[in-house]
């Protein structure tokens, strides 16, 4: 079975989140500047499940956000980012890896291996990812996430991260939060166009 058990600094047991039938292989942080009821950080801890999904707990131990369901056994999970905690490596079974967003929808796929991925990590600035793999072989990937703005008058947008809008007008600043990977936008007036993945 599989279950994962939270510890505050001083050893002293907080909650042990959702039990499975199914090992919990692994787990990594996603720093988080939202507010949580709880009096501690509001980080969220993403957990990879040998049922094929990874899911999003608090430091409560509360279910954050919705079960992705993935097409392998997770083996490695690595965080990172320029915002930290923009993306999301999730490495495993068929030699596959994906990027996906905070929220777990999948971005793109990195090349296929030939044999498991055991471990992936992320530079600090999100920019490299390196791989290692059951053959005993390391591979490095550079990635680049391109600059996407558009402008009308005093108004400007810009794509934060992959799945975040700035909008800008004199000095005020709002931020639009989709679950999907923004792949462009458009502005006329006060009216913003965002073209998302097909579903």
């Amino acid at each position: 079975s599989g279950q994962v058990g939270l510890w505050d600094v001083h050893g002293n047991g907080m909650t042990v989140l959702g039990k499975s039938d199914a090992p919990m292989w692994c787990l990594t942080w996603i720093p988080d500047n939202a507010t949580a009821d709880c009096n501690i950080a509001t980080d969220t801890l993403v957990v990879g499940s040998w049922k094929k999904n990874i899911s999003f707990w608090d430091e409560c131990g509360r279910n954050t956000k919705r079960s992705q369901n993935i097409d392998q056994l997770p083996c490695s999970l690595s965080c990172s980012g320029e915002t930290h905690g923009s993306f999301i490596i999730v490495s495993g079974s068929g030699g596959r890896s994906s990027i996906r967003n905070r929220d777990g929808n999948k971005i793109a796929d990195l090349p296929k291996q030939d044999s498991w991925i055991w471990q992936s990590c992320l530079s600090l600035l999100g920019d490299r990812v390196a791989i290692g793999m059951d053959s005993g072989s390391i591979a490095m990937y550079s990635l680049s996430c391109p600059f996407i703005w558009c402008s009308d008058g005093y108004w400007m947008a810009w794509r934060k991260g992959t799945t975040d809008i700035i909008v800008n007008h004199g000095d005020r600043f709002g931020r639009i939060r989709f679950h999907g990977d923004v792949r462009r936008i458009s502005m006329s007036g006060k009216v913003l166009a965002v073209k998302l993945p097909d579903k």
